[in-house]
């Protein structure tokens, strides 16, 4: 689970330790997961990307599991109504956004404004999950665990519900995530435990790689744009990241690069230009 800090925020920035104090010329921020539509109505802006060629729906890879492609916009299924919040959801999420895709995930699951779609709600939770999107990574969990949308594996479904249990627990614990880890680690024979365990390690090497190219993009544009950008993990475990420009400062701590770097991408673009 992601859950806000509060200030004074203790950071570790190579052999010095800096108490940072909110001051009204520097912004300190937390991501935070987006849980409903309602909550996305305050959202300002997704990250922009290409917009998507592939086309290729869900496919069938290892024994049980979904290895997704993102999907062609214009393909998909629309609302029951038109709904201009559900179509930016929608456009975010074709364009690689993590959180969108696992909200529209939700909403494909759940049938909410949107003709109820379990093969494509996979889907979503998927492409989420790749990214290290924990909230994605626990559905995907349990769904497998379920057979939702999915054929009913334990093992895909410990892989997941361990990647996202272990995604925050540095700084938050390992949340119900850890909790529905527990339990079905009981059902597993010793062998598929061993298995299992291979293919998590496996995965969080992927998607450490594609986390790192996401944050690398978005230190290379606010580069571009005049921001000075440094990070560290401090000894709690926790990922900082601070921007500088012109006496501003955006600074986030998040249990990894995603959410942190997210944060602190939002808060430079909120900052109003001077002239």
């Amino acid at each position: 689970m992601e859950t806000p800090f509060f200030c004074p925020v203790q950071i570790e920035m190579e052999d010095q330790k800096i108490i940072l104090k909110a001051q009204p010329w520097v912004i300190i921020t937390v991501a935070v997961m987006i849980p409903t539509i309602s909550a996305l109505a305050t959202l300002t802006s997704f990250e922009s990307k290409e917009q998507p060629t592939a086309e290729s729906p869900t496919t069938k890879s290892e024994a049980g599991e979904v290895a997704s492609s993102e999907p062609d916009r214009a393909k998909l299924p629309p609302a029951k109504a038109k709904n201009p919040l559900f179509e930016r959801i929608q456009l975010s999420a074709t364009q690689g956004d993590a959180d969108a895709q696992c909200l529209l995930g939700k909403l494909y699951a759940e049938g909410d404004g949107i003709e109820k779609n379990l093969k494509l709600a996979i889907q979503f939770y998927r492409l989420a999950a790749d990214q290290g999107q924990d909230l994605a990574q626990q559905r995907l969990g349990g769904c497998y665990q379920n057979g939702l949308g999915v054929p009913k594996n334990d093992t895909e479904a410990y892989v997941w519900f361990s990647l996202s249990a272990e995604n925050g627990q540095t700084l938050n614990g390992r949340g119900r995530a850890g909790e529905l880890l527990d339990e079905i680690t009981k059902d597993l024979s010793p062998k598929k435990l061993v298995n299992a365990k291979a293919k998590v390690s496996h995965l969080q090497k992927k998607i450490a790689l594609k986390e790192k190219a996401n944050y690398t993009k978005i230190i290379n544009q606010l580069s571009k744009n005049g921001w000075k950008i440094s990070m560290n993990i401090d000894k709690n475990g926790g990922h900082s990241v601070k921007a500088k420009k012109e006496g501003k400062t955006s600074q986030s701590q998040a249990p990894n690069w995603r959410l942190a770097f997210n944060a602190v991408k939002r808060q430079c673009e909120e900052w109003p230009e001077e002239g």
